[in-house]
């Protein structure tokens, strides 16, 4: 956690940076990198905690929402949020400060407890999303070939199973 926490102000101090060196066009393009980064950030935390399945495909529903809850907030942090504020310095003083960053604060957590819940309620669904990606009929063959790939995604506890001509196949 303390590692995705220095993260989060890296990217914030490093998207400051590109917007102040090189304008707001590659500034905004740089946002698909942060979300991404916050999501890898998360995937990582999550990766770490204790969970009813050894398939890592389980942890990306929610590793994706952080990541772009994470991106949203912090645009909104940096770019809307600071001409809103300098107009109501005066009347408020530093009051919308410590508001908006307790309100960043609440939603990022709201984000990480949900993100639990979306990974839960996607394996139970769904299924492993892992199952759904080898199942598509070009991948088929893959976790049969590669007895690596179908422990590492866990997918002999999934509802995949190989079929009578060997392809894999989703059971019902």
């Amino acid at each position: 956690m303390t590692a995705l926490a220095f993260m989060i102000l890296t990217v914030a101090a490093l998207t400051n940076r590109i917007r102040s060196e090189f304008g707001i066009a590659v500034q905004t393009t740089s946002w698909v990198l942060a979300v991404a980064l916050f999501a890898v950030g998360w995937y990582a935390v999550l990766w770490a905690l204790p969970r009813a399945t050894r398939d890592p495909a389980a942890l990306l529903p929610g590793a994706v929402m952080v990541g772009v809850v994470f991106g949203v907030l912090q645009w909104f942090m940096q770019f809307y949020l600071p001409s809103r504020l300098e107009r109501a310095q005066a009347i408020a003083g530093g009051t919308g400060v410590a508001v908006a960053t307790l309100g960043g604060m609440f939603l990022i957590g709201r984000a990480m407890a949900s993100s639990f819940i979306l990974n839960a309620v996607v394996y139970e669904r769904i299924g492993s999303i892992a199952g759904l990606v080898f199942g598509a009929p070009v991948l088929r063959r893959v976790p049969r070939r590669f007895p690596v790939v179908t422990r590492w995604f866990d997918l002999e506890n999934d509802s995949v199973a190989d079929g009578p001509d060997g392809d894999v196949l989703r059971r019902s």
